[in-house]
């Protein structure tokens, strides 16, 4: 029996002695840049790299629609051909407040005409945007 639990005892402190990874970084510029990234990938069509960017059950919320990653698409698309597939140009955004739970973050920020936010989900090494709110200032002063 002392064998026995010479044994098990070397076991269970082999095991504890294991490299363990190490916890997920809460990083607020990964978000930021993650973030970033969309409206870059939005604002210049380039929607191969804004599936990327994306959950596959993403979703976008405006003016009280929600729509898939596919209708999101689509109403670019119809945005890049009514300008002529000119981009839509860069906005500033800035003062980002983000809040992590695990491998979910939750950020919200302000560009020049809009009150944005989204859910991240981190897949791997990377922050996908999951959901994305946008609702134009003017109006959420009201």
């Amino acid at each position: 029996m002392k064998s026995f639990t010479c044994l098990a005892l070397t076991l269970i402190l082999a095991s504890a002695c294991t490299p363990q990874p190490d916890p997920p970084s809460y990083d607020s510029g990964a978000i930021e840049a993650a973030a970033r990234a969309f409206q870059d990938y939005a604002h210049s069509f380039n929607y191969e790299e804004l599936r990327k960017a994306t959950t596959a059950d993403f979703e976008f919320l405006i003016f009280g629609s929600r729509m898939t990653f596919d209708e999101f698409e689509g109403m670019l698309r119809s945005m890049e051909a009514e300008r002529d597939g000119e981009p839509l140009g860069i906005y500033e955004i800035s003062e980002f407040h983000t809040r992590f739970m695990g491998d979910v973050a939750y950020s919200s920020w302000l560009s020049d005409e809009w009150l944005e936010s989204s859910i991240f989900v981190r897949v791997g090494d990377r922050w996908l945007v999951d959901r994305a709110f946008a609702i134009p200032i003017e109006l959420a002063d009201e």
